[in-house]
């Protein structure tokens, strides 16, 4: 559960940094390529699995599968719906102006 608190304040910060640092334009940019965040979830155990493995185990130990496949899975049932739900509201109310002043334009 840590592994997506710390996935999800990540893209948290990535939306707030985009809403604050970068104009209406590069926000509406952003705004359609940030679903991007779900294919990175999905890649995402893996690169958690390597750094436990590169830091937590010495080589030529035994690594039990069972719960890095269990992370995996929690990341995948539970993690990508929530990433493209956070992701979808912050499209729906964060970048608000964003999509409006490129639909007036």
């Amino acid at each position: 559960m840590t592994e997506l608190a710390v996935f999800l304040a990540f893209q948290i910060l990535i939306n707030l940094l985009v809403k604050f640092f970068l104009s209406i334009n590069q926000q509406s940019v952003f705004r359609g390529a940030a679903y991007l965040f779900v294919l990175l979830i999905l890649a995402y155990p893996y690169m958690v699995i390597n750094f436990y493995y590169d830091n937590f185990y010495d080589e030529g130990d035994i690594k039990c599968g069972n719960v890095y496949i269990g992370l995996v899975l929690f990341l995948w049932i539970i993690g990508t719906p929530l990433v493209f739900l956070i992701q979808l509201l912050f499209n729906k109310f964060l970048f608000r102006q964003a999509a409006a002043t490129i639909q007036n334009k």
